[in-house]
């Protein structure tokens, strides 16, 4: 049995874009990102259709669309630019 760290492994990992706020909680080493370029009206769009239709799907097809809502919401890159869905 090894214990210890493995080579490459990391004690902490900042994961944050460039454009993301980190702010500080009421525990020390637990942080909230926040950030406002990200399509939100493109990922709520795509669950209030999942969940309309969530009687007449099944559990795959239910996770599949899952996977794909996350997969597809637009980033915005740009908070000035419109997603496709917006025009």
């Amino acid at each position: 049995v090894y214990a210890g760290m493995r080579p490459g492994e990391r004690i902490n990992e900042l994961i944050i874009g460039s454009k993301e706020k980190a702010e500080m909680t009421e525990h020390k080493k637990i942080m909230l990102v926040k950030t406002d370029h990200y399509d939100w009206a493109a990922l709520k769009s795509s669950i209030q259709h999942l969940i309309a239709n969530l009687p007449r799907m099944s559990q795959k097809e239910i996770r599949d669309k899952l996977f794909e809502i996350l997969n597809h919401t637009p980033l915005i890159l740009n908070p000035s630019t419109k997603s496709e869905g917006d025009a």
